[in-house]
């Protein structure tokens, strides 16, 4: 189904605005300044380079101040639950390859699993350069190879985007019923939100393109059914619960005889901090701020200090480690399937 691109009417009134609608005018330029600001590259990496220099400086003294209680505690590990970590991470590669193959082919556009899988992970591999976007850039790039329309590339990136969060959200507020003295008006809401999304998504994706229109970018356009947000967020939802256990088995690695019944509970710690960092757009790959979240919140399940860092930062390293590894599957599977890929198949075309 085409996505429908339409940047908005545009009127000029160099009138004086009715009494009570300056402070709308107002209120929309300030949005227009902020899309400008956003929409500079050169604004962008400025700003992304004085958050992210003001990030790690605070994190340094955070550390500097925390060394001693980290090298005085006394380290137990059990290696067992880092097998059970690396077999998870191993497991779940496929996952974010499946949602995103799904948007594709809503949009239109078969493309085999096996180059989405290598488009996927190649990108994926570019997070990790200076910027935050180069990963973005780089999966539309290399699907416009494989015959997807730069527009759709971009299209199937921000529906992507946008259910990952959604995703994040609805896995990180349910948990919070596992949670001593659980807030369950919070858990309540985020399964309101994730059934009011998957009932009336045409709603939903009009806020969207709603929000994105007021910070001066173009609607995403695209119509979804119920069904085809169910579809979709189910391998989403998949990733993050894999994600959580994960986390779970990295903090039980360090801190034996952590009880199983506080697997809910850390998975949505875990979830909870990606979204912290994911929403800190000026912060690449959320850098500091993640860490900051899953320290902050697990002390407040009694987990030390040290321990909770220590975690924070191997979570870090283990997704290196996960996009490092199935880069390299990947290419194999380049390889073996290079002769074995569908064409394109799908009438749409921009």
């Amino acid at each position: 189904m085409p996505g429908r691109i339409d940047d908005g009417p545009q009127t000029t009134d160099d009138s004086r605005p009715p009494n009570g609608s300056g402070d709308r005018l107002r209120d929309g330029s300030r949005w227009r300044v902020l899309g400008a600001i956003m929409g500079s590259p050169r604004a962008r990496r400025v700003i992304q380079a004085v958050v992210t220099v003001f990030i790690l400086a605070f994190f340094a003294l955070a550390l500097y101040d925390l060394w001693p209680k980290l090298a005085a505690y006394n380290w137990q590990l059990e290696p067992g639950w880092l097998a059970v970590a690396l077999v998870i991470l191993v497991i779940r590669g496929p996952l974010p390859v499946w949602g995103w193959w799904l948007i594709l082919r809503k949009l239109g556009y078969r493309m085999s699993f096996r180059k989405s899988t290598r488009i996927v992970y190649y990108s994926a591999l570019a997070a990790y350069l200076p910027g935050s976007m180069w990963h973005y850039v780089g999966r539309v790039y290399l699907a416009e190879k494989e015959g997807v329309p730069r527009l759709r590339g971009i299209i199937s990136i921000a529906i992507e985007s946008v259910l990952i969060l959604l995703a994040a959200l609805a896995v990180a507020g349910l948990s919070l019923a596992a949670w001593p003295d659980p807030p369950f008006w919070a858990a309540a809401l985020a399964l309101v939100l994730l059934v009011g999304v998957i009932w009336r998504p045409d709603l939903f994706f009009r806020l969207v393109d709603w929000g994105l229109q007021r910070i001066g970018r173009k609607p995403l356009g695209v119509q979804l059914s119920s069904k085809d947000v169910l579809q979709i967020l189910v391998p989403f939802v998949l990733n993050w619960i894999s994600f959580g256990l994960i986390f779970f088995a990295l903090l039980a690695a360090l801190y034996p005889g952590l009880s199983l019944l506080y697997i809910p509970a850390v998975s949505g710690i875990f979830t909870a901090a990606w979204v912290g960092g994911y929403l800190a757009i000026v912060v690449p790959q959320g850098l500091g701020v993640r860490e900051f979240i899953i320290v902050t919140l697990l002390a407040v399940l009694g987990v030390p200090a040290p321990v909770a860092t220590a975690a924070a930062l191997l979570a870090r390293l283990w997704s290196i480690l996960g996009a490092g590894v199935w880069g390299a599957i990947s290419a194999g599977i380049r390889e073996k399937g290079a002769n074995q890929d569908e064409a394109r198949v799908g009438s749409d075309q921009m």
